[in-house]
């Protein structure tokens, strides 16, 4: 099987500062990514299409467009994922970049090795999804195309939402860690902590329990549960 590095990734980084530049861009160079950088949102856009990269690292301070408006322009085109990149200290700003669409985050400065562990750890969830539609009371899931529904209500979910989604449905009413759902996103090497979790499995729960329904419970001391009563 080839490797990450070999495959030629393609790795957009949109940042304005030279020295993250020059760093980010070394280093990537140095593992076999096939890089690409520029400095503002508005040329992010403009090359998303052409360039069609795998991963995004997206600044959040940006001289143009802010990089939460960036994050939110680059999920209407594209899965890529997106690893953003902040000087921004307080809580307050990881879960904005979160709740825009980043897939993960990560604080200025940084340790380069960290930096590109936090990549390779994105690379390797798929996706694609291989496996049959699933169905669980009013709950349906099309794996193949991606595609949610509830009662018959189309629901947009972002890929990590849709895996948490996916992971709460394959075994319900079974109380779910926030590693076992990190797992089921990001693989077994994940790196992070329960916050990025909680803010996930919130987002999910403003899409797919807007009829107040309540089909993910919080089970104190443990993590989720997909309830199965509220489901059906």
């Amino acid at each position: 099987m080839a490797s990450i590095q070999s495959a030629r990734v393609r790795v957009l980084v949109v940042e304005d500062a030279p020295e993250f530049q020059i760093l980010i861009s070394s280093l990537l160079d140095k593992k076999g990514y096939d890089v690409l950088v520029v400095a503002d949102g508005l040329t992010a856009m403009a090359e998303l299409a052409a360039f069609d990269p795998a991963v995004i690292v997206l600044d959040l301070g940006l001289p143009d467009i802010d990089g939460l408006e960036v994050c939110h322009r680059v999920r209407e085109q594209t899965d890529a994922y997106v690893l953003m990149l902040t000087g921004r200290t307080g809580t307050e700003h990881r879960v904005e970049g979160l709740t825009a669409g980043a897939d993960d985050y990560l604080a200025k400065p940084f340790e380069p090795s960290e930096l590109l562990i936090r990549i390779e750890v994105l690379l390797r969830r798929p996706r694609t999804g291989v496996r049959s539609p699933s169905q669980l009371g009013d709950v349906t899931i099309d794996r193949k195309s991606h595609q949610v529904s509830i009662a018959g209500r189309p629901v947009a979910l972002t890929k990590i939402e849709l895996a948490m989604l996916e992971a709460l449905v394959d075994e319900p009413g079974t109380a779910r860690t926030r590693n076992e759902l990190a797992v089921a996103v990001w693989g077994p090497h994940w790196v992070g902590d329960d916050h990025v979790i909680n803010v996930h499995v919130a987002n999910l729960r403003k899409k797919i329990d807007a009829d107040a329904a309540g089909r993910i419970a919080t089970v104190r001391g443990v993590g989720y549960r997909f309830d199965t009563q509220q489901a059906a």
